[in-house]
């Protein structure tokens, strides 16, 4: 097994969290960054999670731990504003200083 290490570095932007994540992990299948969506109240973990409201396959993913992934640099990961999860956001990436791994919150 792979011993991980993390360095998360967070700074407040106005109502923004921007995070930098750097860890020793493999890269992710995807190439260019993504907006993604956490609902508590109205996602499912079957979704893709690149939605804010259900549309076909596509909407917020419901659980912290199914929005645990491997960020982008410019990724930015949305949670709905008023949903409450008991459980911890683990997310694994490399952000840089041109381009943050962004969480904030919408609706």
């Amino acid at each position: 097994m792979k011993r991980l290490s993390i360095l998360f570095f967070t700074s407040i932007v106005g109502s923004q969290v921007v995070a930098l994540l750097w860890a020793a992990n493999p890269s992710p299948s995807r190439t260019q960054s993504a907006i993604f969506y956490v609902s508590q109240s109205e996602g499912n973990d079957n979704w893709s999670g690149e939605a804010s409201l259900a549309r076909g396959p596509s909407g917020p993913w419901k659980t912290l731990a199914r929005a645990s992934i491997e960020y982008l640099p410019g990724d930015i990961l949305f949670l709905k504003r008023g949903d409450v999860w008991h459980e911890e956001l683990r997310p694994k990436g490399n952000g840089t200083p041109e381009q943050p791994i962004t969480i904030s919150a919408y609706g």
